[in-house]
């Protein structure tokens, strides 16, 4: 195939195939003059240069560990005059010797077709009565890629995905247990699990690309800095969390996206910071902690989701606490909201007559008596309305009755409040009105 590269010892050159085809049953006689061509039945060879020993690449996007051997991708921005680096090249060391780089252990993924590698993952497909095979995911804009096997290996092979998802956020690549390496791309989060490939975050569409008409207030993402996003995984309560940069904000992330891998359920954070940097901190033993570091000029690292202590939450408040004692805690409250999708009563045209909805949930008292509610009707702008709150003390239940009234196509419910609380259930006493009855009369 065209690309292709051989070094037929002699000569110790390296010679490119030109032209694809089949080759013939006995070598060519291969010229020593670098740029010269052969044919060798169908295939045209051209001499490329004396192979090195080791040829260091000039640089690399990307680096992963595979097969015992260190890779790199799209190693110059645009292909160089000898013809071994690019942004579609993916490079290979020698085996546990990352210092070594054969030019033959190279290939370009897709060349020439205008876009380049933008991440790389590694990835062990596995099937029932067949022994795991490990395999190297190579991402570009719009498309995926599986590396199986290493370069000189009889079962080496580059396919392409049946997929025209790729990655557009290259720190956005992670490995989710149980699902497979989720990272973002042009059309939202896609998570594949070495076979499919599939959309995730449908959900929140209006948060990512932002909203429109009844969701006209949501800011979406600006896609010019999203190659800053950071991802990792949260162990308490198991996540994937994504920061990426909002549209005015030129690179600063202030907006996390988080993926709970139980629910499979979305939540939005919006840091009162922003931020530049996202990990989840993985030292000796004890649960992981998620590390954000802050760009607003403080220098301040912040912990998040560090989880329970004897029932009690570690974190209550943004800057609970500071490791540094020049630097004072803030201890700023979290305010947390959630808006409900829009109730209908049957159909999408029938009136019902929404008498109340019940939230349910766990909370202290002081917590629960402290919400917001907001409801908006038919379309039209949300407006606070009172509640009842009935408190438990004794078992920290609790549930607020909000009631609305109104006889309406749809209904859509804000809560907004501050404090730790655990939100079970929303129960809607809504009741079917029929279709106003019109007479035309003939005129």
């Amino acid at each position: 195939m065209a690309g292709d590269q051989i070094v037929p010892a002699p000569p110790n050159y390296i010679f490119t195939a030109i032209q694809s085809g089949n080759s013939a049953t006995s070598p060519p006689s291969w010229p020593t003059s670098v740029g010269a061509t052969v044919k060798d039945g169908q295939v045209i060879w051209r001499n490329d240069g004396p192979l090195a020993t080791s040829v260091a690449p000039p640089g690399a996007a990307h680096g992963i560990v595979y097969a015992g051997s260190l890779w790199l991708a799209n190693t110059w921005p645009t292909n160089t005059a000898d013809n071994i680096d690019g942004p579609t090249c993916l490079k290979m060391s020698d085996s546990n010797n990352p210092d070594s780089w054969n030019p033959v252990n190279t290939a370009f993924i897709g060349k020439d077709d205008g876009t380049q590698i933008t991440g790389l993952a590694t990835y062990t497909v596995a099937e029932v009565g067949i022994a795991p095979t490990g395999s190297l995911v190579v991402f570009k804009e719009y498309s995926t890629y599986q590396v199986i096997g290493v370069f000189g290996a009889q079962d080496f092979a580059i396919t392409q995905a049946q997929t025209d998802l790729g990655c557009i956020a290259a720190r956005s690549i992670q490995f989710l247990p149980g699902y497979g390496i989720i990272r973002l791309t042009h059309m939202g989060w896609g998570i594949f699990d070495g076979v499919k490939d599939r959309l995730v975050s449908e959900e929140i569409r209006p948060y990512i690309f932002g909203g429109t008409h009844l969701d006209a207030d949501i800011t979406g993402v600006d896609f010019s800095f999203c190659y800053l996003g950071k991802g990792t995984e949260v162990s308490s309560v198991p996540l994937y969390i994504c920061a990426l940069p909002l549209l005015g904000q030129v690179g600063s992330m202030t907006r996390l996206f988080a993926w709970d891998l139980v629910l499979k359920s979305w939540t939005i954070y919006d840091l009162p910071w922003p931020i530049n940097t996202l990990m989840q901190a993985r030292t000796g033993e004890g649960i992981p902690l998620l590390i954000a570091g802050r760009s607003d000029g403080t220098g301040n690292v912040e912990r998040m989701h560090a989880g329970y202590v004897n029932g009690v939450p570690v974190d209550p408040a943004w800057d609970s606490s500071s490791l540094v004692p020049s630097v004072t805690a803030s201890n700023t409250p979290i305010t947390w909201m959630f808006r409900v999708s829009h109730v209908y009563s049957e159909g999408s045209s029938l009136h019902g007559f929404y008498r109340l909805v019940v939230i349910r949930g766990y909370a202290t008292p002081p917590v629960a008596q402290t919400f917001t509610v907001s409801l908006e009707v038919d379309g039209r702008p949300f407006f606070t309305q009172a509640y009842w709150v009935n408190p438990n003390p004794t078992s920290g239940q609790f549930d607020t009755r909000v009631d609305i009234g109104i006889t309406a196509v749809n209904v859509q419910m804000s809560v907004t409040g501050t404090g730790v609380v655990t939100i079970d259930a929303l129960d809607w006493q809504v009741e079917a009105k029929p279709v106003p009855y019109v007479q035309l009369v003939a005129g």
